[in-house]
């Protein structure tokens, strides 16, 4: 019986030696096995679609009306994949990377204002041949998507708004703060930085293994100038999403997590009272991401909206 538990130990020893050894040594290929486990648990496939001199790639699967999904600033489609495990059984998902992110083309000479980026996203709906779709978006996508709506009411069914950009009205955020003293959390340039970024915009911050992260910050450092670059584009734009929403009567559901440091949850009440036919959702305990820090929490409030 010894020999039996010395055994299983010694395979337990070499297992979590073989499993640390990969973490370590490999880590851009677990951060690529852990990504595809994701998108496979939610049903999604890897696509790319080729629209002018641009590609894009995106995420695909599902049934039921398109849901196209927009990032935000200094993310990728990935931010999708653990909400869409639950919006996959009713709705067709599409989360794509926005021109100059993840594994669509970057091209430093673009413009990445929000209106810029809302025309790109209305070639790329065209080039799927999507004549009416559910629309949503995080953050800066938030806004590109509540841009494209009011441009495009015609195409799209429903809006859903994850604590959108632009709301110029809204109480001061303690990003806002920051960016007054020349502070941007959200632009890193190293591992303390980038850390500090993580606990930004997480009510509770995810445990990350070091090696793992490192890939993440990696990424973050190499995109630094094009972050500055479409930050400064997007500021100066000067873009107010509640002028822009005013009287809109596409069915809208605005989502904000109760303790978002980056984009104030004012801007919930001022979105909704601002648009015909919108309702807002506050989600408690949770930061500027719901959809990736409370997944199943966030779908269900999409789909009790359209009552499912």
């Amino acid at each position: 019986m010894k020999k039996v538990v010395s055994g299983l130990f010694l395979v337990i020893v070499f297992i979590a030696a073989a499993v640390f050894g990969v973490i370590h040594f490999f880590p851009e290929k677990v951060v690529e096995v852990c990504a595809n486990s994701e998108r496979g648990k939610a049903g999604l496939r890897f696509k790319s679609i080729a629209v002018g001199e641009l590609t894009y790639a995106y995420l695909e699967g599902g049934t039921g009306e398109p849901l196209v999904l927009v990032h935000g600033f200094g993310a990728n489609k990935d931010n999708w994949t653990r909400v869409a495990e639950y919006l996959a059984p009713h709705f067709k998902v599409i989360a794509l990377d926005l021109a100059g992110y993840g594994e669509s083309t970057i091209n430093f000479d673009l413009d990445y204002t929000i209106t810029a980026q809302a025309d790109r996203l209305h070639e790329f709906v065209d080039a799927l041949d999507l004549k009416s779709f559910h629309l949503g978006g995080s953050s800066m996508g938030g806004a590109i998507s509540g841009t494209y709506g009011s441009k495009h009411q015609d195409r799209v069914l429903s809006l859903w708004l994850i604590a959108p950009g632009n709301v110029l009205s809204s109480e001061e955020s303690e990003l806002g703060l920051l960016l007054k003293e020349g502070k941007n959390p959200l632009i890193t340039q190293n591992a303390e930085e980038y850390k500090s970024l993580i606990a930004f915009v997480f009510e509770k911050t995810p445990h990350i293994p070091s090696p793992i992260l490192g890939v993440f910050m990696r990424e973050a450092f190499a995109n630094k100038a094009l972050n500055d670059k479409v930050f400064a584009e997007i500021v100066k734009e000067k873009l107010s999403l509640e002028d822009l929403l005013a009287g809109l009567a596409i069915p809208t559901l605005v989502l904000w997590g109760d303790h978002d440091r980056v984009l104030h949850v004012s801007g919930a009440g001022i979105l909704c009272k601002a648009m015909v036919n919108a309702s807002c959702v506050i989600m408690k305990n949770t930061g500027h991401l719901p959809m990736i820090e409370r997944p199943e929490e966030a779908a269900r409030s999409f789909l009790r909206f359209h009552h499912f």
